[in-house]
């Protein structure tokens, strides 16, 4: 037998019709042919290699049933790239397609991703919010480390105003509290003083951003009161007294007849000529940030008015953080 044909053909195969005195001129033959159609597939893999010899007429007796068996060890990757090396090699996982411009695929797809502009075309937020997407991905191929995206929180809340202690003059009272609403006593006598506090939990170190009050007049054509006020305010946990609040956000809604949603950011604070902090950024952002360590935080609702006064209800009230 020829030097190497036996390792080809070990006791896994079969040779089938073959008469002895041929076997040697058989199997060589047999090489011959195999070794072709190696030659003729170099893109295939090694399982559709073997299988194509597989359905060759004349060459399916040197496989015993479905078992490859030793003569799958000479087809490896050597043999297609005329390669001597016989010893087997791992197949590796093909890389993805790089670009011409070295960058990643998925940067590649964000950049196509953004729209083209044209002449006289609506820029939309698509434009803009792809282009942020593109340069994120931008940012973190090249190893910077892109801070997550702040998000808006809008926190609502009931009117639920609680009592607040009698003031100097003892005429204050209570809002009347049922489930959609907090409203002012239908019948009062005299100057009357409606007061009421709401304790709201907020996010710590968030900045506080606006806040969005909802409310109704019972009578367009009464009079309006002398106070019809919400306020946002902040208190020191070391203070007694809900009069040391410094006020963050201030709606005087009393003479208010048709819009009855009313919003405040605390942006308008640098033009409130009625805030000590108008001019001092620095004071507006510590006021703004939130420090549940140092501070806690209730939103307040103060009616004065007398008995022809127009009455107001609260009917809910949404405070704005940015995470």
């Amino acid at each position: 037998m020829p030097t190497g044909i036996g390792n080809i053909f070990s006791s896994d195969f079969q040779l089938k019709e073959i008469n002895p005195q041929d076997e040697l001129i058989a199997k060589d033959k047999m090489l011959g042919e195999v070794l072709k159609i190696v030659n003729d597939s170099p893109h295939l893999t090694t399982a559709e290699v073997l299988e194509k010899i597989r359905k060759q007429p004349g060459l399916s007796g040197i496989f015993l049933g479905d078992k490859f068996g030793s003569f799958g060890s000479v087809l490896q990757p050597g043999i297609f790239d005329g390669s001597t090396s016989t010893t087997p090699t791992t197949p590796t996982t093909p890389a993805p397609p790089a670009t011409s411009s070295g960058i990643s695929q998925n940067v590649q797809l964000l950049i196509n991703a953004i729209p083209i502009a044209h002449e006289g075309h609506v820029i939309t937020s698509e434009y803009h919010n792809s282009l942020r997407d593109a340069l994120r991905a931008i940012a973190g191929q090249i190893g910077l480390t892109v801070q997550p995206v702040s998000t808006a929180r809008i926190l609502t809340f009931a009117p639920n105003f609680m009592p607040l202690p009698p003031n100097e003059r003892g005429n204050n009272i209570e809002w009347i509290i049922d489930l959609s609403k907090a409203s002012v006593p239908p019948e009062i006598s005299g100057d009357t003083l409606v007061q009421g506090g709401l304790p709201v939990q907020l996010p710590d170190d968030a900045m506080i951003q606006g806040m969005i009050v909802r409310f109704s007049r019972a009578s367009k054509t009464a009079p309006d009161p002398k106070v019809f006020k919400i306020t946002l305010n902040r208190l020191k946990l070391d203070s007694e007294r809900e009069v040391n609040a410094t006020p963050i956000l201030v709606f005087d809604l009393k003479a208010e007849k048709e819009k009855f949603k009313q919003t405040k950011t605390i942006k308008d604070l640098e033009s409130d000529d009625d805030t000590d902090f108008s001019t001092n950024l620095s004071k507006i952002l510590n006021l703004s940030r939130i420090n549940n360590e140092t501070h806690q935080y209730f939103v307040t609702a103060e009616w004065n008015g007398v008995k022809e006064s127009a009455k107001f209800a609260v009917n809910s009230i949404q405070i704005v953080c940015q995470a």
